[in-house]
């Protein structure tokens, strides 16, 4: 299993925190028809029926109705969907730190706090990667 590849961005045009990656885009969730994900940008033409160009859609945040009667996303919702944004980024961040890691964990006595960013590392890419 791989994610769409990043960068990934909340959406910009809207109030919906939406995260979106310019990598393709997903057929809308009624059509039962498989996936497209053939990279993307806004002149990008799918092949796949009904699917128009633009951005894929990563996530979308709750929608929370206001004291005015209008829908808007909480500043929690907000702060998820740039965390959610920022996931491919971290996951590279913490492989390349992880390997700069080990590669110096011989250079220091057991029980030097390495060793605890090593496992904390290595258990955040698994869950990352789905194989937790």
């Amino acid at each position: 299993m791989t994610h769409t590849p990043g960068p990934w961005f909340v959406a910009s045009n809207h109030d919906d925190g939406g995260v979106l990656s310019d990598f393709g885009r997903m057929r809308d969730s009624q059509n039962d028809e498989a996936e497209c994900i053939l990279g993307g940008g806004d002149d990008y033409q799918s092949p796949c029926k009904n699917t128009p160009p633009g951005p894929r859609v990563i996530c979308w945040t709750q929608m929370n109705e206001t004291p005015e009667g209008g829908d808007a996303i909480t500043d929690e919702d907000r702060a998820n969907a740039n965390l959610i944004a920022a996931a491919p980024e971290l996951l590279a961040a913490s492989k390349c730190a992880l390997a700069d890691l080990m590669g110096m964990s011989d250079l220091v006595e057991e029980g030097h706090p390495c060793f605890a960013t090593i496992e904390e590392l290595q258990a955040a890419i698994v869950k990352a990667e789905g194989r937790e």
